[in-house]
């Protein structure tokens, strides 16, 4: 069953998905939406119009403002797929999803991506093999908490890195104890705006929750053209056990093209689902992996 698809969502990850969808054979796309004006894209606001033409939407929105009221909208006529970040809000998000996919004869799969998604999935893993997982990501460029700051009134543009703690993370391989929480990272911003509102900007981005509040933040103001130069999508992240027992790491040349693969690949899955009526929201934990092989499993045993 080939899935007629669209793309809700047209920056980095967008573009990184309509790039998989058209190197593949899995997916035809039918359209890409965007709440901006561009060449080829139609206006998010007509999306309902494409009711009965799309069969499933990948959501590449910002998980901040937009994924949850889009999910939730977009859910009652059409099958979703999203890379939904915000760890704070993903219980509550995706219960009301499930809700709300089952009143609507829908089927929406949650959370794909490197983390939630991949790392999820190797922290249970560690945890039902006996071994207490601890998780690192960067250093890179986070392109869910670049946008945050983007969303603040008088940011012009802005990244921002996330930092681990390289002498934690020795500690933890080494065998010891190490206290858990946001002090495990610093994240670290660069933030074009005028000089009037620096101590604004300040204010909101160190106390964003679910973002940067708790967190070593430290705030850089710079030019256009030093941001630029700072500019990447490069990012790490790595799941580890004490002593260094089990170890998963990634190191993406580029992230929007690795969570592009990861949603585009578990998307697959949608298809006997839908086929089969098995309506709900579902997260990496309720797909067999099976769902996503290219060939008989037992050529992977």
């Amino acid at each position: 069953m080939k899935l007629n698809v669209g793309i809700v969502g047209y920056g980095n990850l967008g573009r990184a998905v309509e790039k998989k969808i058209r190197a593949g054979h899995d997916f035809n796309l039918v359209a890409i939406f965007s709440k901006r004006d561009l060449p080829g894209v139609i206006n998010y606001d007509d999306v309902e119009n494409y009711k009965g033409k799309i069969d499933l939407l990948f959501l590449c929105g910002g998980s901040q403002n937009e994924l949850e009221k889009q999910g939730l909208r977009l859910i009652k006529n059409f099958n979703i797929i999203d890379s939904y970040d915000n760890h704070a809000r993903l219980k509550t998000y995706i219960t009301k999803l499930d809700r709300l996919s089952k009143q609507n004869g829908k089927v929406a799969l949650c959370s794909f991506g490197w983390d939630p998604g991949l790392f999820s999935f190797m922290r249970a893993l560690f945890d039902g093999l006996g071994f207490k997982p601890y998780t690192f990501w960067g250093k890179g460029l986070s392109q869910g908490h670049t946008q945050a700051i983007k969303n603040i009134p008088g940011v012009k543009d802005a990244i921002q890195f996330t930092v681990p703690s390289i002498k934690d993370i020795e500690k933890i391989k080494n065998g010891e104890k190490v206290k858990e929480g946001k002090n495990l990272h610093h994240r670290e911003c660069y933030v074009v705006t005028a000089k009037e509102d620096r101590d604004q900007v300040k204010k909101r981005i160190i106390s964003m929750p679910d973002y940067f509040e708790g967190y070593k933040t430290t705030v850089h103001f710079v030019g256009q053209n030093k941001l630029d130069s700072l500019k990447t999508f490069a990012h790490k992240g790595q799941v580890i056990s004490a002593s260094n027992t089990i170890n998963f790491s990634l190191n993406l040349k580029s992230n929007p093209d690795f969570t592009a693969g990861v949603i585009t690949s578990f998307a697959r899955a949608a298809a006997n689902l839908i086929k089969n009526e098995k309506h709900g929201a579902y997260t990496i934990f309720d797909l067999p992996i099976s769902s996503i092989l290219k060939r008989d499993k037992f050529e992977y045993l």
